[in-house]
């Protein structure tokens, strides 16, 4: 074979191999270029938008209850007081309700012209009408479908619209026993910008959008973002999409947090938070007192928390329950046949910010039921919620 016919097949065969070659190392080019764009977008932070995004000139003013030390009627002195002061109308979505002292005064008021609205859960209809016989005119009730959500809110409205117009919202049920024997909190504020964003809460719920009915249309899970000159407050409600939601937004809180994280939380199911947690154990102190009955649940995220402490060695993360509150509980008001429920959904991060509101850290709590949550930076609620964080961790240690 001469030597022209011989460089002529190995320039063929050099041509051959190079578009087989060059295609192959473009394609491995993409896909690396694309598993780094995706690893990178993963962990970046979401955009959260707010509905509404507020400045206002003026500090934050708003009064926090809690009923830590058991037995009394702060909630309902508070509720009754400021009902009696009503002029225009009253709107209360709230998920169970047996206080009929509450009930009495809302009687009252409507007696003397106040419009009275009244939310409730279905899940709580036969109790509700028993307490509401022979109401007088002027009261409307709504009953909320529970399948498969529940109408989970905490919230009283007065006089919206007016200057007398007052917000009460908390994990209170207005019932005896939430009142006296369940930790819970109660915040009151007279701020009008966050009380026009419950009214049309309050007004979705009246009008049938509830659940899974509100994604539907234009609802922004993420109320309000409402920048004050002492801090900032978020305002979100349920049910959320599995983007753009609360649970991002705790996800993303803990994910930053590098001096310590304090929960109090009364139903705790979601394993990727509980996963979350742990992994912040691994930095900085997490403190956990929960519900003891709900913390022996077979679905309990406390489960996972358990097992990751264990294999982890996490002796940053530290689990409590509420059985020693009620032993003083059996002990001092002589009930032996109740376990109270330790009912707050509480999350401080970095002694800066805090996470407070009604819904349970379960798939039903973040994507099903309705729910309010407020998130914030404001120091005189860091602070409050601080000290009953405290005295109730102090209680079962």
């Amino acid at each position: 074979m001469s030597w022209r016919k011989l460089l002529r097949q190995n320039n063929n065969a050099g041509r051959q191999w190079r578009g087989v070659l060059v295609p192959t190392l473009a394609l491995i080019l993409v896909l690396s270029l694309l598993a780094v764009f995706f690893r990178y977008f993963s962990r970046s932070e979401a955009v959260l938008i707010p509905a509404k995004d507020l400045e206002i000139t003026e500090p934050f003013s708003g009064e926090l209850y809690f009923n830590d030390q058991l037995g009394g009627s702060l909630f309902s002195d508070q509720i009754i007081a400021a009902i009696d002061s009503a002029k225009q109308k009253i709107e209360v979505a709230v998920y169970s309700m047996d206080n009929t002292q509450i009930r009495d005064a809302l009687y009252r008021a409507a007696q003397r012209g106040v419009a009275v609205s009244l939310v409730f859960s279905d899940k709580r209809e036969d109790g509700i009408n028993t307490i509401f016989k022979n109401q007088p005119e002027g009261i409307k009730k709504i009953y909320i479908a529970s399948d498969p959500s529940s109408m989970h809110h905490k919230f009283i409205i007065l006089d919206r619209g007016s200057d007398q117009a007052k917000l009460f919202f908390g994990s209170y049920n207005f019932t005896y026993l939430q009142e006296k024997y369940d930790p819970s909190f109660l915040l009151k504020t007279v701020r009008s910008e966050i009380i026009t964003v419950f009214g049309e809460e309050f007004d979705r719920l009246a009008l049938g959008q509830h659940g899974g009915s509100k994604i539907a249309g234009d609802y922004n899970s993420f109320a309000a973002r409402i920048n004050y000159l002492d801090g900032w407050l978020e305002i979100w409600f349920s049910p959320q999409t599995v983007t753009g939601s609360l649970r991002q937004r705790m996800s993303q809180l803990i994910k930053s947090s590098t001096l310590g994280i304090e929960i109090m939380i009364w139903n705790f199911t979601d394993n990727g938070l509980a996963k979350e947690l742990a992994e912040a154990a691994g930095r900085e102190s997490v403190k956990i007192l929960t519900d003891d009955v709900n913390y022996q649940a077979p679905e309990s995220a406390f489960n996972l928390l358990s097992i990751e402490k264990t294999k982890h060695h996490l002796d940053n993360l530290e689990l409590l329950t509420d059985a020693k509150r009620n032993q003083d509980l059996k002990k001092f008001f002589q009930i032996n046949d109740l376990n109270s429920f330790l009912h707050q959904h509480l999350m401080l991060l970095d002694n800066q910010i805090v996470i407070f509101g009604t819904n349970n850290w379960s798939a039903g709590g973040f994507y099903k039921n309705d729910e309010s949550v407020m998130i914030s930076s404001i120091p005189s609620l860091v602070s409050v919620f601080k000290n009953s964080f405290d005295y109730n961790y102090q209680k079962n240690k």
